[in-house]
């Protein structure tokens, strides 16, 4: 076997072990409906401060109505909620709730997942190695 496809095999063996780490996670969190589009809206959500709706449209560039509509379907599937602002209760902030902050970290805690998996099934030498082989790559 020529070193690019053992290279692409250990990329893939690595692909697994990462999906294999977080799939309990995944299904406890119910997801399996949450399309690409829906993640990226609820990862917009958790990188912002003081989110309205008209602010979620402009940096989603989708119209409000959308917005609004979307914003529905996260709070039936409790993965946000809106709190009023205390100087004008007209506006109500979006924020993410514990679920829905799991689900936009998802593949952040995917990656934790496998660095724990490497940590744990490495000796002390082979995680320097990698370490050091990693580096070099950065």
């Amino acid at each position: 076997m020529n070193r690019l496809a053992e290279l692409e095999k250990i990329y893939q063996a690595l692909s697994q072990i990462k999906c294999r780490c977080s799939v309990e996670e995944l299904k406890a969190l119910k997801i399996e409906d949450l399309t690409i589009k829906q993640l990226k809206y609820l990862q917009v959500i958790n990188d912002s401060n003081e989110l309205t709706i008209s602010k979620l449209a402009k940096k989603l560039r989708i119209s409000k109505p959308s917005v609004t509509s979307m914003i529905k379907k996260f709070e039936k599937m409790e993965f946000i909620y809106k709190k009023d602002c205390l100087k004008d209760g007209r506006i109500h902030y979006i924020n993410l709730t514990e679920k829905g902050r799991k689900i936009a970290t998802v593949e952040e805690y995917k990656n934790k997942m496998l660095v724990n998996y490497l940590f744990n099934n490495l000796d002390s030498k082979d995680i320097d190695s990698l370490i050091s082989i990693l580096w070099k790559i950065k």
